[in-house]
């Protein structure tokens, strides 16, 4: 609640009071002076009555006190009269029929006005014996025209003390407003300086008390600039100490081996290839290290871009005169081009066209088709490249002789029968906090099951995305999450958008449209992108990832810190959590006590709202070495993924 509508409330819960009280006062005042009246009147008329009858009582006259009974007789105010004459020994009683009241049952039923009676005797002189009674006269007020007569100017008064607080409390609020437009200026602008994290600074109020206020968000905004700015440098020249040869400017070898087992352990398919470039050594020879390492340099900015179409590749100096190459989702002829192709532009960097040609660099390839580890798909390789130098080739492809390689169209065809079949199915996998108590979500992971065959998404979905089938596939795996997710209200899951999907308008538009119609599912349904997609995309998805915020759902990045020199998004998209990339936690595999990176990594997620996810958590020693690290939960196989029944 903010202090300006706390300030409302109690002021106007104080004059609520003090209106009440002085409400209350009034009323008492008003039923005291109708209570008077009631007593006034009614001995009144006691003693006009007792007038009215002495001569009719004194000479006995029946018709005559009849008559003037019925004339004086005021049914409004009188609930009934009675008299009583001696000499007649009779009873003379009127008795009002008007005993209801225009006032509620509920205001007529707090016994404001007791019933009052009144008695007189009617005395006559005579000269022999005196002053003597010769009647009496009894009456009894009716309480109904009081209550009338308050409720009606109690009604009024209410009125006119409700008018009263409505119009002063909007007086308040207007004042208050008027006179806190600056404290909420200046709480807008720390929101907006928050949430951007770029060390903006506010504007300075005009008010003396909040200058300071002003100022001292601003310089700890810049701090905190500072601080996030310098970990994120701190993360970088530690990541490129770890996983990057400086020389080429590619990752080194335990880069491309961290890939490579990831890639494995989603049952990738794709090729594999080891590019020697033996002249390395002759031009180290002949024109010192400076010419060795310019062609590196030249080497590594080509492989980039002759590689940049084809999704989440790898490339790596392997050794000191060896590439390694890993581009998933390819067939063995697919391979084979991109092979010859780089080898044309390597030899373009350094042959002269006039010279004699000569092999500048040499291609062992192998393809994963199947369940090969890490170590057989590298001697495959290495085997390749040994064939490759012994028989004087530029290139050689191991070809797997063991089964028959799908084609892309032949992928096509698999993906969407098992897109209109039902074929589509899940394995899952939690999500921890990192106290190992609370599950924070469920991953799914999905795998086609045709009957015959098992095909798992490291082996289709290179061909989704060429094909651009990330809508269909993520609209038919939603569409069955959400009745799932009705039927069982124990159930949550994280569901990982594809690069062709979130980039997809009219799949913007209607995942938007759906999830709105289920806002019961808000906080049982998340997802996650990857960072190479946001990177690339992040000002067409924004909209989208806005709109999903707006109706509580939640959103976090993948494989968050591959790209530490452009986390800017972070300022504008603000994730739910980021999963970390598992080269960090490989870091902490090497030496469990080198936690330096995951901190600071963690500590920049922080810095931009979101929750710190460790990922590819192996072993409870792992798992151990986090504690007391700024992360809030973890993923891995010491939770292993299992089918979803």
């Amino acid at each position: 609640m903010t202090l300006n509508k706390k300030l409302l409330i109690i002021t106007s819960v104080i004059l609520l009071l003090l209106l009440a009280i002085g409400f209350f006062v009034q009323c008492k005042m008003l039923q005291f002076e109708h209570q008077q009246q009631q007593r006034v009147l009614l001995n009144k008329s006691t003693q006009f009555i007792k007038v009215a009858l002495i001569p009719y009582i004194e000479i006995g006259d029946t018709q005559g006190i009849e008559g003037t009974l019925d004339v004086i007789f005021d049914g409004k105010y009188h609930q009934k009269i009675e008299i009583t004459t001696f000499p007649l020994d009779e009873i003379f009683t009127r008795t009002s029929r008007l005993t209801s009241s225009q006032a509620p049952a509920w205001f007529t039923g707090l016994g404001l006005f007791p019933q009052l009676t009144s008695q007189a005797s009617v005395m006559v002189h005579s000269e022999a014996f005196g002053d003597f009674e010769v009647g009496r006269v009894e009456l009894t007020n009716n309480p109904a025209s009081a209550y009338n007569e308050l409720w009606g100017e109690v009604s009024k008064l209410f009125i006119l003390y409700l008018t009263t607080f409505i119009v002063c409390v909007v007086l308040f609020f207007i004042i208050y407003n008027l006179n806190f437009r600056s404290l909420i200026r200046l709480r807008d602008s720390a929101i907006r300086c928050q949430k951007s994290n770029d060390g903006s600074n506010i504007e300075l109020p005009k008010e003396s008390d909040l200058k300071p206020i002003a100022q001292t968000i601003n310089a700890l905004s810049t701090q905190l600039k500072v601080y996030l700015d310098g970990k994120s440098k701190q993360i970088e020249d530690l990541y490129k100490m770890a996983y990057e040869d400086s020389t080429s400017g590619l990752g080194n070898r335990d880069y491309f081996i961290s890939q490579v087992k990831e890639w494995i352990a989603e049952d990738g398919v794709g090729g594999m290839m080891i590019i020697s470039i033996d002249i390395l050594d002759e031009i180290y020879q002949k024109d010192g290290f400076m010419a060795r390492d310019q062609f590196l340099k030249s080497i590594g900015e080509t492989l980039q871009l002759q590689l940049k179409p084809y999704d989440r590749h790898e490339v790596a100096r392997f050794s000191d005169t060896e590439f390694a190459i890993l581009i998933p989702g390819v067939n063995q002829q697919e391979l084979l081009n991109i092979a010859e192709n780089l080898n044309g532009n390597i030899s373009n960097i350094l042959v002269n066209p006039l010279s004699a040609p000569r092999i500048i660099s040499t291609i062992g390839a192998a393809m994963r088709t199947d369940q090969e580890s890490l170590p057989e798909l590298l001697s495959t390789a290495d085997q390749a490249l040994l064939k490759a130098r012994m028989d004087h080739l530029e290139i050689y492809i191991k070809e797997d002789k063991s089964q028959e390689q799908l084609g892309r169209f032949e992928w096509k065809r698999i993906i969407e029968t098992a897109i209109n079949q039902q074929q589509i199915h899940f394995y899952i996998q939690p999500v921890f906090a990192i106290d190992q108590k609370t599950r924070l979500h469920t991953e799914l992971f999905s795998y086609i099951d045709d009957g015959q065959k098992t095909y798992s998404a490291g082996e289709f979905m290179p061909a989704v995305e060429q094909f651009r089938l990330g809508d269909k596939l993520d609209q038919h795996i939603l569409e069955h999450l959400i009745p799932l997710l009705e039927s069982h209200p124990e159930m949550n899951f994280a569901l990982n958008w594809s690069r062709t999907a979130i980039t997809n308008e009219k799949f913007c538009a209607w995942i938007i449209q759906t999830l709105i119609q289920n806002k019961g599912l808000a906080k049982r349904l998340c997802f996650e992108i990857q960072e190479s997609v946001l990177l690339k995309a992040s000002d067409r998805i924004q909209n989208t990832l806005e709109e999903l915020r707006a109706h509580g759902y939640m959103w976090g990045i993948d494989q968050f810190g591959r790209h530490l020199h452009a986390t800017d998004y972070l300022k504008r998209l603000h994730p739910d959590y980021v999963k970390i990339d598992h080269t960090f936690t490989k870091m902490l595999v090497k030496d469990i006590n080198d936690t330096t990176c995951l901190s600071a990594i963690c500590d920049i997620a922080h810095g931009a709202g979101a929750r710190a996810i460790v990922t590819q958590i192996e072993s409870q020693a792992v798992l151990d070495s986090l504690k007391g690290l700024p992360i809030d939960g973890y993923q891995g196989y010491i939770n292993p993924p299992h089918p979803l029944k």
